[in-house]
């Protein structure tokens, strides 16, 4: 399932990403400074600013945390299946260079199902597994997620067993393809100006 979301790279919206980064620790002794601080109060070590990389981090980690306005919290409640205790969680795989995430459930510890990261902003998903001496068929339908935050209902031999939602757990895994295509953006243009150097050589007779 894709993982949707708005994320900004122009300069103008810096302002925005500093604000998610109130207080920084200090790089030698770990005590907390203010953002704008440019020594430590406690050690005197000199404090560097944050660089957009970490802004940008600090951005994906704040998303990844924070359900969206009207959006409940991930359910805490406890849910068991015969006697087991079921867990659901979320995660992003390298399927679709770590756009897509697997919704994955757990009884008692073990996984029995997996969704396996499936290029579907909202579907489902069903396999059958064994569990409590016998096969059952478990099914998974996920809605469009919201600030890494997935809607799902989940059901074991057609009952409804648990409906809440789910927060993908390494949202910032997001930022692999963001930095493969930096990366082939910076080859892309060493390489024209590379060829543009060759070009003027051959022009001059240099």
């Amino acid at each position: 399932m894709i993982l949707t979301g708005k994320f900004s790279f122009h300069p103008a919206a810096e302002g925005l990403i500093e604000e998610d980064i109130p207080v920084m620790n200090c790089p030698d002794c770990g005590n907390p400074v203010e953002k704008d601080a440019r020594f430590c109060p406690k050690c005197y070590a000199r404090i560097e600013p944050p660089g957009l990389g970490q802004k940008i981090l600090a951005q994906f980690q704040k998303a990844s945390q924070t359900p969206p306005p009207g959006i409940s919290p991930t359910s805490t409640n406890e849910i068991s299946w015969k006697g087991k205790k079921v867990r659901v969680r979320a995660r992003l795989v390298p399927r679709f260079l770590w756009t897509t995430s697997s919704i994955d459930v757990y009884l008692d510890g073990e996984c029995v199902f997996r969704t396996g990261g499936k290029l579907a902003v909202i579907g489902s998903h069903s396999a059958a597994f064994r569990g409590a001496g016998s096969e059952h068929r478990m099914e998974l339908s996920w809605g469009r997620s919201r600030n890494f935050f997935f809607p799902y209902h989940l059901r074991i031999d057609g009952v409804m067993v648990d409906e809440a939602r789910v927060q993908v757990e390494n949202s910032q895994m997001m930022l692999v393809p963001a930095l493969i295509i930096v990366a082939l953006m910076f080859l892309s243009v060493g390489g024209l100006a590379l060829l543009f150097k060759s070009g003027l050589r051959h022009i001059t007779g240099n």
